[in-house]
């Protein structure tokens, strides 16, 4: 009998968003074994091969970027390479879920493109999507794999019946509802979304956005969110419960 595959995730959890842990669960689920405290040095690669099969990294730039950016990313990116390079020699497989083509707040355009090309060319590479598959498809040399985001349903309590969510949220009960939900970053396209919906102009149509606020990008949205009865603003943190 096989030995299970082995992965270790990084990360294997993040603190205010389920995805890694459902992920994980899955994965389990399906037969694999999951190492949930795995380290990305000398001494853990060591120490571990041959009984860690996978390294499965995401978000790479939190290995690599530096508050100051520039030569400073560079050579924390330079000692991020000499692990990767050292876990390939004994033996691990590298694979990278690409969420971004490059990180939202990046602090060195060029650490990371030579971050992505590394990753490209040492080891297998997911994403969500057609389009991402189409960014980084020609001469990697490595294989892309599509493989759409799982969901969360199931995680979140649903225990308020439609009728007395809207009834709350102060919206008609025949109202066609559309909803952004998370925390408000200036990347995610708030400020358009609603002057396209107000664009729109549809009288049974409500947009709720959600979520509590990071950068300038929730004073305009809220700014266009006052003047339009149809919209409507809630500036919180939303735990799971």
């Amino acid at each position: 009998m096989n030995a299970p595959l082995t992965v270790a995730p990084f990360p294997a959890a993040l603190a205010a968003n389920p995805y890694c842990t459902l992920l994980y669960r899955g994965i389990e689920q399906a037969g694999a074994r999951i190492v949930r405290d795995g380290q990305l040095d000398t001494q853990w690669l060591r120490r571990h091969r041959g009984a860690v099969d996978v390294l499965h990294f995401h978000w790479i730039d939190s290995h690599y970027q530096h508050w100051r950016g520039g030569p400073f990313s560079l050579l924390t990116l330079a000692k991020f390479a000499h692990k990767l390079f050292l876990a390939r020699s004994l033996g691990y497989k590298i694979v990278w879920t690409m969420h971004n083509f490059a990180p939202h707040d990046s602090k060195s355009p060029l650490a990371d493109g030579l971050a992505r090309w590394l990753m490209l060319h040492l080891g297998s590479v997911v994403v969500h999507c057609q389009y991402a598959k189409s960014l980084i498809a020609n001469g990697n040399g490595r294989s892309v794999s599509v493989i759409p985001h799982g969901n969360y349903m199931g995680w979140h309590p649903n225990q308020v019946t439609k009728e007395e969510a809207r009834k709350r949220l102060g919206l008609p009960s025949d109202a066609k509802v559309f909803l952004t939900f998370g925390l408000m970053r200036g990347y995610k396209g708030h400020t358009r979304l609603v002057n396209d919906f107000k664009r729109v102009g549809r009288d049974d149509a409500h947009l709720l956005v959600v979520g509590a606020n990071y950068d300038d990008c929730e004073k305009m949205t809220r700014g266009q969110v006052e003047t339009d009865g149809h919209v409507h603003y809630h500036r919180r943190f939303v735990p799971d419960d």
